[in-house]
């Protein structure tokens, strides 16, 4: 079976435990994060490699890729995980937007309705067919201590 690769767009808490717990499953992860915040991402450029200390799963959880190239980003998987809060929404949605294809499935995590907000930013760059669904709220709580 081949291997499910993922892109979580957001260098946050949650960001980086979704990005490290979805590598401990198996999953390929590219982790971005927008060029104007990319020293969220900074200490792990080089190593690619999230330390997780958690109840679920503690150790290193290397990543397959760490960037703030939003089109590198987004070739390395059909399934993107937008965690961030609900401002930040559109920030990504006009980032994404040019480069963004009809295989593409993009989740908001949480979402707060910020799917009628992307398909909006989506219709006025003439992009059509990517799949937009959203969540309640993040997948855990958490904080960032180290990288």
């Amino acid at each position: 079976m081949a291997t499910q690769s993922v892109t979580i767009m957001g260098g946050g808490n949650t960001g980086f435990a979704t990005a490290a717990r979805l590598t401990f499953k198996g999953f390929e992860v590219t982790l971005f994060e927008l060029p104007e915040f990319a020293s969220a991402i900074e200490p792990i450029l080089e190593s690619k490699t999230i330390q997780l200390d958690g109840v679920l799963e503690t150790g290193p959880a290397k990543m397959h890729g760490v960037t703030s190239d939003v089109k590198e980003a987004l070739d390395t998987s059909d399934l993107v995980l937008l965690i961030v809060p609900a401002y930040a929404h559109r920030a990504f949605a006009e980032a994404c937007a040019p480069h963004l294809r009809a295989e593409h499935t993009v989740v908001l995590m949480p979402g707060t309705f910020g799917s009628l907000e992307w398909a909006q930013i989506l219709k006025s760059h003439d992009v059509s067919g990517v799949t937009l669904a959203e969540v309640d709220t993040a997948p855990y709580v958490c904080r960032k201590t180290s990288p």
